[in-house]
C-alpha cells in the first residue's frame, strides 16, 4: 500500500507547514504576531524603551515556535511507532 509510505515521507514537511500556518495566522483566535507587534509599537511609543519591548516580543515569538515545534516532533514520534523494520536515515 502506498499511502503509509507516502505518509511517512510527507509527515515532517506537513509538521513544518503546520508550524508556519499557526504562526502566520491567528493563534487560538486571540493573539496574532501582527497584534503583538502593534502592541509593541504602542508600548514603545509610551515608554520609549524599544530594546526591552522588542526583546520580550522576540522571546514570545521564539517560545511559540519552540513549543509548536516540540508538539509536532512528539506527534511525529508517536505516529512513527508501530512501523517495525523501517530504518530512519540520518542526513
Amino acid at each position: 500500500m502506498v499511502l503509509p509510505q507516502a505518509w511517512r515521507v510527507a509527515r515532517p514537511a506537513l509538521g513544518n507547514e503546520f508550524v508556519s500556518l499557526i504562526l502566520g495566522s491567528s493563534l487560538a483566535s486571540t493573539v496574532t504576531l501582527q497584534e503583538l507587534f502593534a502592541q509593541g509599537k504602542y508600548i514603545t511609543g509610551v515608554t520609549y524603551r524599544q530594546f526591552e519591548v522588542y526583546a520580550v516580543l522576540a522571546v514570545i515569538c521564539f517560545t511559540l515556535t519552540f513549543l509548536l515545534t516540540r508538539l509536532v516532533r512528539s506527534l511525529e514520534r508517536r505516529l512513527g511507532r508501530g512501523q517495525a523494520g523501517v530504518e530512519r536515515r540520518v542526513i
